[in-house]
């Protein structure tokens, strides 16, 4: 079975950007790289909302993204993407299709399919996703940073979600990688 996999990076207290957006906070190094080629060569499908697909196409298939990180490049360029947008009218990025609507029972179908696994990535996506009981693993890479306001990672919460953590790995640089299991009823 296919699992669907949170990947984020997030600063110490819960956001995934700044608020506008921004991620000049993120800590890049050659450690967090090799982590994001094993994660990329351990899945076949990227999921993504509107706002995260819209700045990861206009960053990856550019020459600049080509020459300065050509395997991850490479990478996130020819994997299979899946775009939620109710507000797009198309996606061009290479391998990527458009749906409109989460439908929870064709998801549940794609994780019976055989392949690798997906990862999902973006507040709304992933906050939808959850509170679906789709996500099957969180993957967060804590910054050693406070932005004291953004975007969170998980938005609009009434019920509580309940997890194991089963995961850790520290990096010289300081950032936590905290890798959590859904607790089921």
């Amino acid at each position: 079975m296919r699992n669907i996999i949170v990947s984020m990076a997030v600063s110490l207290d819960g956001y995934f950007a700044g608020p506008n957006g921004e991620i000049d906070w993120h800590v890049l190094d050659e450690e967090l790289h090799e982590y994001v080629m094993v994660l990329l060569n351990s899945i076949d499908t990227l999921i993504f909302g509107r706002v995260t697909y819209q700045g990861m196409a206009a960053t990856w298939p550019t020459p600049a993204a080509l020459k300065n990180d050509p395997e991850v490049a490479a990478r996130m360029n020819e994997l299979s993407k899946i775009v939620y947008s109710r507000s797009l009218e198309k996606v061009e990025w290479q391998n990527s299709r458009l749906l409109k609507e989460i439908d929870p029972i064709e998801i549940q179908k794609w994780k019976q399919q055989p392949g690798k696994d997906m990862a999902i990535s973006g507040g709304v996506v992933v906050s939808a996703f959850t509170k679906l009981g789709l996500i099957d693993e969180y993957r967060l890479i804590y910054h050693p940073v406070i932005l004291g306001s953004g975007l969170p990672l998980f938005q609009d919460f009434k019920e509580r979600v309940h997890l194991q953590l089963f995961r850790t790995k520290i990096f010289k640089s300081g950032l936590a990688l905290l890798s959590y299991r859904p607790v089921r009823p």
